[in-house]
């Protein structure tokens, strides 16, 4: 004998319905007022000073080194002229 074929054996279930996911709501981050510190800008300023004022002294330092020389030479070349002027006479 020959199995018989049953129809109802071949048909396939209906797939089942998709699932709704339904997502809670997201949850509410009570954000808080961000609160910047003030910046100390004395410290800066401090350093900034003292910057500008070790270069003016030691450009002041500098041009009085320089104008001693000059001045030395200056002065040499006056008593060479005095010294000529009082052998010539």
């Amino acid at each position: 004998m020959k199995p018989r074929l049953v129809e109802y054996l071949f048909h396939s279930r209906p797939p089942p319905p998709p699932q709704l996911s339904i997502n809670p709501p997201p949850i509410k981050i009570k954000q808080q007022p961000m609160i910047y510190e003030s910046t100390d800008y004395k410290p800066l300023l401090v350093n900034l000073l003292c910057i500008i004022f070790m270069v003016l002294g030691g450009a002041f330092l500098y041009y009085r080194k320089m104008r001693k020389e000059i001045e030395k030479q200056e002065h040499i070349q006056k008593i060479k002229t005095l010294y000529k002027q009082l052998n010539l006479k």
